[in-house]
């Protein structure tokens, strides 16, 4: 049955409470443990971090992430909007918050690399970037690229930012390269083109520059009175060495079905409805939503993301998700769209989406729910199997928590985390937050859930085993191998017909002196 571990989550925990209003809870899961953040509470002031083991148990109690930052860092006052990162490519975590004091060449955004990735016994070393606009860096997005980490954020003039990486790994002074996306978007008070956030083992291609994506609603922006909607990419490849030879570029438009940002208007805070008051939510129509996810599956590239929409022209909200594609070895440009759809399975509002895709491509897709008549805010997810139906969820809905009372602030998210468990590569780990019974009415609480694809397995019985060498060996067609390692072909080894080989993704095969496929034979490597 393939529904049985997608429908019930496997783990569902209570998370530590977030800070009214909002509280912008969003986590990540490494190797070993899951981190969930949210804005500062009383007792964790400025951004509140806590740690939990793979089976739920939390080993870190909520702690300011301020604690961290040494005197003088300029750290050490850092305000908020936390977002956590597991650098896979590096196996490093990555912690990061927007510091607001003093204005212009003071305020920015704060980075802590670990030195490993121990969560209870790793030490970080600490950066802040100052940014030099008038405005502090508002509702900073963060994403892990190859060759920079890269940020965007709500400020005057648009700016995304390049840091140096290689230089942080190492412990180094690092620098900053800025940019500034050309054209604001009409009628939104809130701009921001959040950056694209590598997932899995399997690096883009060389050179390839990183991402920025926003959503263009031609008829609210444009002013236009046909469809005509599209996604716009930007590309950004610094050169840390000698900064002038940076290059931005965009936008790279790719035309999408017709959509609605109108959600009681363009700006409004008030939107969705709750029971029993006359307070509503915050849609968060603006940006694609926390976080906009890459995956290089080998035979070709994925760009995932999702946003909030109008799907019936009287505000309600549901969800609109997308996956772009381009081929295999293609660094630059080249994204089509594969897919795409609107999740909104009936009159409820969905909204504050956060997705992720497993090495398969299976999604899985979080968000909140409510409505004005008897379905407080709440927790829910949905997903799609690699092979349903383009544009469809197949998984149904499943709750991770439902709400039993209203909120009195209109300020809801601002966005939530679903991430992918590196250890599997199929594991999804959703954070969120909802106001059950019981709750005050600034007093939203978090849950903590994950879930799996049935079809997604580590076929490797031992995924640490050392190298599969094959020697001596003729195949034939009714033979395969599946390894998690490297898979090293001997100087005997001889394809006789046809050769299958699965491999997991990142993995590779090497090819010894002396390996030879006979006339007519194949050799066919398959990524998981």
């Amino acid at each position: 049955n393939d529904d049985r571990v997608f429908t019930t989550p496997d783990l569902n925990v209570p998370g530590h409470f977030g800070s009214c209003c909002p509280p912008d809870t969003v986590g990540e899961v490494g190797p070993d443990h899951f981190i969930q953040m949210t804005n500062g509470t009383a007792a964790a002031p400025g951004s509140a971090l806590s740690i939990y083991d793979k089976a739920g148990t939390q080993v870190i109690a909520p702690v300011s992430l301020r604690i961290i930052a040494p005197t003088g860092s300029g750290c050490e006052t850092l305000d908020g909007d936390p977002i956590p990162l597991y650098d896979q490519l590096a196996n490093r975590w990555v912690l990061t918050a927007f510091e607001t004091g003093g204005g212009a060449g003071v305020h920015g955004f704060c980075m802590f690399i670990s030195d490993n990735q121990n969560l209870p016994s790793t030490t970080w070393k600490v950066y802040k970037f100052v940014t030099p606009g008038a405005n502090f860096p508002d509702y900073p997005k963060f994403a892990v690229w190859p060759n920079a980490y890269y940020i965007s954020t709500n400020e005057s003039g648009r700016p995304v930012y390049a840091v140096d990486r290689a230089k942080m790994l190492a412990g180094l002074p690092a620098t900053m390269i800025i940019r500034n996306i050309p054209t604001a978007l009409a009628g939104f008070g809130f701009q921001i083109a959040p950056p694209v956030d590598v997932a899995g083992p399997v690096r883009p291609p060389q050179d390839a520059p990183g991402i920025f994506i926003r959503h263009r609603d031609d008829e609210a922006h444009n002013g236009a009175t046909t469809a005509g909607d599209t996604l716009e990419l930007f590309e950004f490849l610094p050169d840390f060495n000698t900064p002038a030879n940076s290059t931005f570029s965009g936008p790279i438009s790719i035309p999408v079905a017709d959509f609605d940002s109108d959600l009681c208007g363009l700006t409004s805070f008030n939107c969705f409805p709750q029971p029993g008051t006359t307070q509503k939510l915050d849609p968060l129509r603006e940006p694609i939503m926390q976080r906009p996810v890459y995956r290089n599956f080998g035979t070709h590239q994925s760009l995932f993301g999702n946003f909030t929409v109008d799907v019936n022209g009287a505000d309600r909200g549901g969800i609109r998700w997308f996956e772009l594609r381009r081929n295999a070895g293609v660094a630059s440009g080249g994204w089509t769209l594969f897919q795409q759809g609107t999740y909104s399975p009936d009159a409820k509002n969905r909204w504050m989406g956060s997705l992720a895709a497993d090495k398969q491509g299976n999604i899985g897709l979080g968000y909140s729910i409510g409505d004005g008549i008897a379905e407080f805010p709440g927790i829910r997810y949905t997903g799609r199997s690699v092979g349903a139906a383009a544009g469809t969820m197949d998984q149904g809905e499943t709750t991770i928590a439902t709400g039993g009372t209203a909120q009195s602030s209109e300020r809801w998210g601002d966005y939530s985390g679903m991430t992918v468990d590196p250890v599997d590569d199929c594991t999804f780990w959703y954070t969120t937050e909802y106001m059950p019974t019981g709750a005050g009415s600034f007093d939203p609480r978090t849950q903590i859930a994950n879930f799996k694809f049935d079809a997604c397995v580590n076929s490797c019985a031992d995924p640490n085993s050392e190298n599969l060498a094959l020697s001596g060996a003729t195949i034939n067609t009714t033979t395969g191998f599946e390894v998690c390692n490297t898979i090293v072909a001997g100087p005997a080894y001889v394809v006789d017909s046809l050769a299958n080989v699965t491999l997991q993704a990142g993995r590779s095969v090497e090819m010894l002196p002396g390996f030879s496929v006979r006339a007519g034979a194949k050799l066919k490597v398959v990524i998981q």
